[in-house]
This record gives structure tokens, C-alpha cells and sequence, in this order.
């Protein structure tokens, strides 16, 4: 009869063998793929896109391993084109990898092209302009014989030229011959009577009075005037008045 011993240890080595080779692979699985697994998993704070560029968010999403969707672009007075505006998430939600985040792209100050005013009147001219977006510049007198008083020569900067919206535009304005400019005086404190005789020297027309309460001054005394003093005007151009009144 063969001692137990002999049947033992046969036995022992059919256990221990697949029990060691279970335990090499469970440990292998624990500390190389479970990590990688588990941190797939794992959730932490978005990052920050806005105020990056387009090419800094790129970079940073892939580092992170979340995808940008630019949601759209929109105009911005103080963003330059290409500034993420926006994100949604916002910066420092908990997300995990492979998240989508959705952008918005600056796309720049909105510009518009500056009209041709040539051969309009003045006043024409300007609306032209606020028509277009742009506010109402310096006026440049300019003398050309070819054409009428008060004609727009150019702007400045030139037409076509592109500038944001509301950017001021001055036009060159065509002032006639030399003997027909004058210079505004003033009227002020002048009474009416003499504020009118002064016009009439200077070959413009009185065109309207309106009355201000003022106890200050005496009755019919000028306290304002349109156009204002040391303005360039046309000879026949209107003036407006306001004087005083006591009752």
C-alpha cells in the first residue's frame, strides 16, 4: 500500500497550479487594466474655453478628451474673431471623457462698407450715412466750382472703406465761392431788432423766433442761437432765435 503522501501531492499540484495562474491574472487585471477602466469612468472639472482661441481650445479638449461643437458665431464689440465666447457646459462642471461641449466663436465687430455720397446735399448725405450704421463726423469746407453749395465731395475715411458700425464718418462738403461763406456771429444778448439788422448785413435770413421766459433780461433780448457762433454758413441760410420774455 502507497503512503497518503503520494496521493496528496499530486493533488495539491492540480489545485495550486490553475489557483496561481487565477491569482497572476486577477492581479494583472487590478493593477493595469481596472485603473484604466475605473479612470475612463471617473468624473472631473471642465476646463475653461472662453477667452481661449479656437486653436488653444482645440488643444485643451483633446488633453481632457471632450469634443467642442461650435454652436455658432456671433459679433462682439470686444472679442477679436476667433475668441470663444460661451460654453455649455460652463467651466467646472463635473463631466467625464468623451463629453461634447458646446462653443460660441466671436466672429469679430460687425462692419459695414461706407457709402458713396458724392453729388448729395448735405443733409442727404448724412442720412445715407445713419442709414448705413455710422454716426455723423467732422464737416470739411471745401471749395469746388463745379458744384452746388452744400454738395458732399467725399468721406473720410473714403467710400467702400469697411468700419464697425457706429464709427463716426466726416464728409468734405463743398462751400461754394469765397464771397458766399460767412461767418456766424454772435447774437447773443443782442435785441432782436439789432440780432436781425446784423443777419440782413451778412445776407441770412431770419427764419424763426420762439419766446423763453427769462426774467434776467429785458423783453425780446437773443439768448440762443441756431446756427452757434464762428460756424462757417452759406449766405441765405435760415437762422433760428430764441428770445426772452417777461410775462
Amino acid at each position: 500500500m502507497q503512503p497518503l503522501r503520494n496521493y496528496v501531492r499530486p493533488a495539491l499540484l492540480y489545485i495550486g497550479v490553475p489557483a496561481i495562474a487565477f491569482l497572476t491574472i486577477f492581479i494583472f487585471v487590478n493593477s493595469l487594466i481596472m485603473p484604466v477602466v475605473t479612470r475612463h469612468a471617473e468624473e472631473f472639472p471642465l476646463p475653461a474655453f472662453v477667452g481661449k482661441t479656437e486653436f488653444e481650445a482645440e488643444d485643451l479638449s483633446a488633453k481632457f478628451d471632450v469634443s467642442l461643437e461650435i454652436a455658432g458665431r456671433e459679433f462682439s464689440s470686444d472679442k477679436p474673431e476667433g475668441i470663444i465666447l460661451t460654453q455649455v457646459p460652463e467651466a467646472g462642471t463635473m463631466i467625464k471623457s468623451g463629453r461634447s461641449v458646446k462653443i460660441v466663436v466671436s466672429a469679430g465687430l460687425r462692419v459695414a462698407e461706407i457709402p458713396d455720397v458724392f453729388g448729395l446735399p448735405l443733409a442727404q448725405a448724412n442720412i445715407a450715412l445713419q442709414k448705413s450704421g455710422f454716426a455723423a463726423g467732422d464737416i470739411y469746407w471745401v471749395r469746388v466750382d463745379s458744384l452746388a453749395k452744400n454738395t458732399a465731395i467725399e468721406t473720410i475715411p473714403s467710400k467702400g472703406t469697411l468700419l464697425p458700425l457706429g464709427s463716426k464718418v466726416s464728409i468734405a462738403v463743398n462751400q461754394g465761392n469765397e464771397t458766399d461763406v460767412v461767418t456766424m456771429p454772435s447774437l447773443l444778448g443782442l435785441p432782436l431788432e439789432r440780432a436781425r439788422e446784423r443777419l440782413e448785413d451778412l445776407g441770412l435770413v431770419l427764419d424763426e423766433i420762439k419766446r423763453k421766459k427769462e426774467d434776467r433780461y429785458l423783453p425780446n433780448t437773443v439768448l440762443e442761437q441756431k446756427p452757434e457762433r464762428n460756424e462757417q454758413v452759406m449766405r441765405g441760410e435760415k437762422v433760428k432765435l430764441t428770445v426772452s420774455k417777461t410775462d
